[in-house]
């Protein structure tokens, strides 16, 4: 039927302007200006890559017409209805403070609800129920026995950030600790809380793939749980995480077109981080927040934690906490955790590991020592300088390491135990003294 026209293919009498006008009046659908895709609004927001459903629908309304299905026919209507239904992806989600839940449209800024409407174009929906006197007792619970409590709040603001395509902060999350400790746990709640549609599972590795950047596109949460330890793609990865940057789509059979990011990056690692070369720039380095995660739940394990942890109730409640800390977050305009780009960056590296080069040098091992907390702050920040480091440690940072290397610690009598200094001078003496 090649070369047919319009009035040809529909030779019947039905007019194909006043089938597409049916359609459309029936069914909202939106194609994407820059790549073609067609989006088809059901259950408060557009779902992507619908021209199969859309297919579906035109094959229904011709047999309804009486009209035989054929694929000029088909052909015919899908062009016409892209052609009345043009909109450039830009327009999408354009409020990057509304969040599109299950219920309503809210906003996290003022917690201002709105009822779903297709006149707001939306290619996100978050599973999640507002209710804002749920609570999550379960969830607190397991992200205080799998973080410190000095990272919770750093937690809770890139879990609300997640939720969002927000990325003015360019910040992306380690968590690396021994295996059984809660790290998978964590992530998948994440992606229920998110949604399985908002979420990727891109390695860094693979960054460098024109054919697998398209699985980011739209997503607002990229987690991969121990992740490779192959060389870094540095550049790639800086600009993932970027605010202004654009990244190119390429397809196969589509016209490559551009995105801008909106996934904020977390993964997992044991002991053993991705290799990275040594001459890196800051640029990289300052990109990272590295969490420890301490604890080990071998021989408690619960293995029905999940469920637990996704109920819709739990869920409602996490998003409350959630919006309340990006609040606070907005407000400041900075993540509680703001660590050194140069600790991250010999950290990672294991090129020099400040602490245990300190207590090598400065301290004995004795068990039944103990040393204040801001006297060995203040020895270790001095022992920086004298090695030409510009940052400092902070009494949290500390307390971290120490714990990563074994060394107990109490909150209360601001100590750690199980080692002394060599030498102490007289105004650490007299500190000691009056701190115990």
């Amino acid at each position: 039927m090649a070369g047919e026209s319009i009035e040809e293919i529909f030779k019947e009498g039905y007019n194909i302007y006043e089938i597409v006008e049916y359609i459309l009046e029936k069914h909202k659908i939106i194609t994407i200006e820059e790549s073609g895709e067609m989006r088809l609004y059901q259950n408060g927001y557009y779902k992507r890559d619908m021209k199969r459903r859309i297919n579906k629908v035109i094959s229904d309304t011709l047999k309804d017409k009486g009209l035989k299905f054929n694929l000029s026919r088909r052909n015919a209507i899908i062009q016409l209805i892209e052609n009345e239904t043009l909109e450039s992806v830009k327009e999408f989600d354009k409020d990057l403070y509304i969040l599109n839940l299950s219920n309503c449209l809210l906003d996290i800024k003022t917690n201002k609800q709105k009822e779903h409407t297709s006149d707001y174009l939306s290619s996100r929906r978050i599973p999640i129920t507002y209710d804002p006197e749920a609570k999550c007792p379960n969830i607190t619970k397991f992200l205080k026995e799998v973080f410190q409590a000095g990272d919770l709040p750093f937690i809770l603001e890139y879990s609300a950030l997640s939720l969002t395509p927000l990325m003015i902060y360019q910040k992306a999350l380690m968590l690396y600790g021994s295996g059984n400790n809660g790290k998978s746990t964590f992530l998948n709640l994440l992606n229920a809380f998110v949604g399985t549609d908002n979420t990727s599972t891109v390695d860094p590795s693979q960054l460098n793939k024109g054919t697998i950047a398209w699985t980011l596109e739209n997503k607002t949460l990229n987690f991969v749980s121990d992740m490779e330890t192959k060389k870094f793609k540095v550049r790639k990865f800086n600009q993932y995480i970027g605010n202004e940057a654009k990244i190119l789509i390429d397809r196969k059979f589509k016209d490559p077109y551009h995105i801008s990011p909106t996934a904020k990056m977390i993964y997992t690692c044991n002991e053993t981080f991705p290799e990275v070369e040594l001459d890196t720039d800051k640029g990289f380095w300052r990109k990272w927040v590295l969490l420890f995660c301490m604890n080990s739940f071998d021989g408690i394990e619960d293995e029905h934690i999940l469920d637990k942890l996704t109920t819709r109730k739990e869920l409602s409640g996490f998003l409350n906490l959630c919006i309340l800390s990006f609040k606070k977050l907005h407000k400041k305009g900075k993540f509680t955790i703001d660590q050194d780009w140069e600790e991250v960056k010999d950290y990672w590296l294991q090129k020099l590991n400040i602490i245990s080069s300190f207590i090598e040098e400065k301290t004995i091992n004795n068990n039944s020592s103990e040393i204040n907390k801001d006297i060995m702050l203040s020895n270790i920040n001095n022992y920086l300088k004298t090695i030409g480091k510009r940052y400092i440690f902070t009494k949290a940072t500390l307390t971290r390491r120490m714990h990563e290397l074994g060394y107990k610690s109490s909150r209360k009598t601001n100590v750690y135990y199980g080692l002394k200094l060599k030498i102490q001078t007289k105004n650490e003496q007299s500190t000691l003294k009056i701190n115990k």
